[in-house]
């Protein structure tokens, strides 16, 4: 049995995609002021990580006149570092992740029937958040940090503040909030617009799925980046905290990680099925030739043809191995780097947590 088969030919090991119901026209809109931002550290002179690290040794000194003394000092410590590198942090992921999306839109292109003109369109759409919403996000962040100044002023730790502090303190705290609120809007964005893309993807070969692997990078990356952005957090709570807090923080640990499972797995879901349903009728046409091949067999023993039941027995061994194979094609895009990365990214932190509160108690 040929079980070759091109992506043209939609043969047994090709998933098909549902009917294309024709591309919409794209938007068209200007880049945000996030992407202006990292546009203008990209192109500083020397290489783009000096821009990052110089910009988070600003943020460290300005994070260092705004946090405030609760925890141990490794905790404060610990503290000044991350509120002021998690802006820039924030915006190298994603640069990081756009890059990302526009390799992961490339790898697949031969997979997708479009023009030049509609790829630029959709590579952009991929790697630009719209200036709109960005703008609307950074006023509802400095809305939400004022807010919460306003409400518990104490628990801000802002009283005794003065004028020129409190408003450099509300321009840091601001934009934190608001790189981040971008970060989840883009992301969001940006795997949905994956998920619509892989489903316009004619046919998906089960035994080449080497330009899928991109994409999983992408959704890993996204998963691993969210989980590593929080993750301090979990670190700064103080060692006499009460039960209730602890929880409540985890709490928050826990709905970042179930957000970056979802972004790890929803985008890939639709080619997923695909590959379950290729598979399974690869698996049908091996199990009917088996049987068939048997039945030669079975015919070979009652007539004593020793030529037919060698070639029937030939057939047979070969079938198996095919049938082997298949059954060992994995259905979901992913390399096993990207998923023992994610695993790790939410194991690995959990443990370290209890064992820092464990330790807490002794010393």
């Amino acid at each position: 049995m040929d079980t070759s088969t091109s992506l043209e030919d939609g043969g047994p090991t090709a998933a098909r995609a549902p009917a294309d119901r024709g591309s919409k026209p794209r938007p068209s809109y200007g880049p945000s002021w996030v992407n202006v931002l990292a546009s203008w550290m990209e192109g500083l002179p020397g290489p783009t990580w000096v821009s990052y690290g110089a910009g988070i040794a600003v943020g460290v000194l300005a994070s260092s006149q705004q946090v405030g003394g609760n925890g141990t000092p490794a905790q404060q410590l610990l503290g000044v570092a991350y509120y002021g590198a998690l802006p820039f942090a924030t915006l190298a992921l994603i640069h990081r992740l756009d890059g990302l999306a526009s390799r992961a839109l490339s790898a697949i292109r031969p997979m997708l029937q479009t023009d030049d003109d509609e790829f630029t369109a959709m590579r952009r759409e991929l790697t630009i958040a719209p200036a709109r919403p960005a703008w609307i996000l950074l006023v509802a962040a400095f809305v939400m940090t004022i807010a919460s100044f306003i409400i518990d002023p104490v628990g801000s730790q802002i009283t005794g503040y003065a004028p020129l502090a409190l408003a450099l303190r509300t321009l840091w705290e601001g934009l934190i909030t608001a790189i981040f609120l971008i970060l989840i809007y883009h992301t969001i964005r940006q795997l949905r617009l994956i998920s619509s893309t892989i489903d316009r993807v004619a046919t998906i070969d089960l035994f080449d799925q080497a330009p899928l692997y991109a994409m999983s990078r992408l959704t890993s990356t996204t998963a691993i980046g969210l989980i590593l952005l929080l993750l301090p957090s979990l670190f700064l709570l103080p060692t006499a905290a009460d039960v209730s807090y602890v929880i409540i923080s985890i709490g928050w640990y826990s709905l970042a990680v179930l957000i970056a499972g979802a972004a790890f797995i929803l985008p890939l879901r639709g080619v997923h099925d695909r590959l379950v349903r290729a598979k399974r009728d690869l698996q049908g046409e091996v199990g009917r030739r088996l049987s068939a091949t048997l039945v030669q067999i079975h015919d070979g023993v009652d007539a004593r043809d020793a030529s037919a039941m060698d070639a029937a027995h030939r057939a047979l061994s070969t079938l198996i191995a095919e049938r082997d194979l298949v059954n060992r094609i994995p259905t979901w895009p992913w390399s096993t780097g990207a998923l023992t990365g994610f695993l790790s990214a939410v194991l690995l932190p959990i443990a370290l947590f209890i064992a820092q509160r464990a330790l807490g108690q002794f010393i």
